[in-house]
């Protein structure tokens, strides 16, 4: 029986989502975990690869899991033996070819800044802490200037692989909460470390530091990589649209 869930962690402790050998990741947590209650090894499909410090509250998973089981009491068993820092939710039988990579319309990533004088403790590995002044008029501008299609390409990693850098940013958003502001972005699919350098540009845009003909250039592919990379504990995979 192949069931689906969603997987929600604090990625501070991990190596990222993907197993690596010899380091802890969440993928590699979730899989020993379930392998735990079957007693069998298990291969976790995944819609989204997340960096080393990342968060989610959407991933989302699947699994092959004995007939003998119900999607409650998967749910239930696996929790039991993960940490407190990645649980299982929404565990439900789906298609035995279900992929989430392939299957999903889209994901939503948010991103968040703690812009006030002083860290605080509480936030420190959910925020990326700013202290400096920040023109959030012009990141707005910034975020009005990304949504639509362009090319990414100067706005990701070179370990990225071959996909299509032409993609559509279909939100992009600023939300304030006290010092606390967040950038939500979405689209079909994003490039490896795309939004973490999107992010650092647009700061950079709000510090004085860039400006918006540099990013409209950059937007067309020409000139050097942005090279301006956001830390990824600021930023969480919020949704995955089925």
């Amino acid at each position: 029986m192949r069931v689906m869930a969603v997987a929600e962690y604090d990625g501070a402790a991990y190596h990222g989502w993907q197993v690596q050998d010899g380091l802890p990741t969440v993928q590699g947590t979730v899989e020993a975990a379930i392998a735990e209650l079957s007693g069998e090894v298990c291969k976790i499909e995944y819609a989204s690869r997340t960096d080393r410090g990342v968060h989610s509250k959407g991933q989302v998973i699947s699994f092959i899991c004995p007939d003998k089981f119900t999607p409650e009491r998967i749910e239930k068993a696996v929790n039991y033996y993960l940490p407190d820092d990645v649980i299982l939710k929404n565990v439900s039988k789906c298609p035995e070819n279900f992929n989430p990579r392939y299957d999903n319309k889209g994901k939503l990533y948010i991103y968040r800044v703690l812009n006030s004088a002083q860290n605080e403790y509480m936030l420190r590995n959910y925020v990326w802490h700013i202290p400096s002044t920040i023109d959030w008029r012009m990141v707005k501008k910034g975020l009005k200037t990304i949504k639509g299609t362009h090319n990414f390409s100067l706005f990701s990693s070179p370990r990225g692989g071959k996909k299509n850098p032409i993609i559509k940013i279909k939100k992009a958003r600023l939300f304030s909460n006290g010092h606390i502001y967040s950038i939500h972005y979405e689209a079909d699919y994003f490039l490896m470390h795309m939004i973490r350098h999107i992010t650092g540009f647009l700061l950079a845009l709000g510090r004085g530091k860039e400006d918006i003909e540099t990013l409209e250039e950059k937007l067309k592919g020409k000139g050097l990589p942005s090279g301006r990379v956001a830390p990824a504990k600021g930023l969480e995979l919020t949704k995955v649209y089925l």
